[in-house]
């Protein structure tokens, strides 16, 4: 097989684009059936990489076999899409690493902790968060909290965790990420804001939507779930192409 490197120009910090970077990677292994070796100055890209398992892909490796080259950046997203679009299920990981972690016998995972204050679930309603947890409570199960708001903050803690959980409910963030990877799509219920936001090239049809949050709905993840939204409002953010016709 041949080798592509596929550099990260913008070596993603956020958790969410480090996982989706290698994601990505992934699917041009398996679709055009070639190794890929990314080239990325990123934090846990390995660890990251250890439990996708869809194509073959390495790390900042040297190799003469390249013969083709790729740089990109999580603004293409005609050419994320392109790649996406070609696998329909993603495989779930189901040989996690156990950790000596006590968790309830019922339970979902949260993260309400977004890095952009766009993404904080609370920014127009101080108490959404709580109606939405006793939402899940009320269904009988006890919320696990993590990421940077929760005591488990280690990612492979993190990876445990979600495998174990009924259901990850939280925010447009970097543990949607993870639990793609963990749960079935359906059982990821992402909360966002809807609110107009013009004159910002990341949200063409202004809507503060982002990309991958469409991305994931399109997938089949739940938005807004317990909240009831109409189905038109869902059927319009289950669509990327707006993206794509805008780039």
């Amino acid at each position: 097989m041949d080798t592509i490197n596929f550099i990260l120009d913008h070596n993603p910090k956020p958790l969410g684009d480090r996982i989706d970077a290698i994601f990505l990677a992934h699917i041009i292994s398996k679709h055009d059936k070639v190794y890929v070796n990314v080239v990325s100055n990123s934090a846990n890209m390995k660890l990251l990489n250890s439990f996708i398992k869809i194509g073959k892909v390495s790390f900042n490796k040297t190799t003469n076999q390249s013969v083709k080259t790729i740089h990109y950046n999580n603004n293409n997203h005609p050419f994320y899409l392109k790649y996406s679009k070609q696998l329909k299920t993603i495989p779930l990981h189901n040989n996690v690493e156990q950790r000596d972690i006590q968790l309830p016998d019922s339970f979902v995972t949260a993260q309400w902790d977004a890095g952009q204050i766009y993404r904080n679930v609370n920014k127009w309603d101080p108490n959404r968060t709580i109606k939405i947890e006793s939402h899940y409570k009320d269904l009988g199960y006890e919320i696990v909290h993590i990421g940077g708001e929760s005591k488990i903050k280690d990612l492979k803690d993190i990876i445990y965790v979600i495998s174990k959980a009924r259901y990850h409910i939280g925010a447009d963030s970097g543990m949607m990420h993870v639990a793609k990877f963990l749960l079935p799509i359906e059982d990821i219920h992402v909360y966002i804001n809807i609110r107009n936001r013009y004159e910002d090239s990341r949200f063409p049809d202004n809507w503060n939507v982002p990309f991958m949050a469409r991305e994931i709905f399109r997938r089949g993840a739940k938005m807004n779930y317990c909240e009831n939204p109409p189905q038109d409002q869902i059927n319009y953010f289950n669509k990327v192409e707006v993206f794509d016709e805008a780039c």
